[in-house]
């Protein structure tokens, strides 16, 4: 994540702070890395030379929205209240 960030990459997060160690725990700023299975957390992904890290996709974009969705089911108001 500090890679792509000091790249001018965006990667959304929640939990990510520099007050707080990395511990990928919200799984929003999951990324897809070239010959890697799964979906990694950003935020403790160490970098390797040679990398090739997708950060937008439509199935990242799924899952991101997934994990919100389940964080916001748990919220008083509900998921009447998510846009499309």
């Amino acid at each position: 994540m500090r890679a792509a960030s000091e790249s001018g990459i965006k990667i959304p997060r929640l939990c990510a702070t520099d007050s707080l160690k990395s511990f990928g725990s919200c799984r929003i700023c999951l990324v897809e890395i070239e010959g890697r299975r799964g979906f990694p957390a950003s935020c403790t992904t160490t970098v390797e030379a040679g990398m090739q890290v997708n950060t937008q996709s439509d199935e990242i974009g799924k899952l991101r929205r997934n994990v919100m969705e389940l964080y916001i089911s748990d919220h008083p108001l509900g998921l009447s209240d998510v846009p499309d």
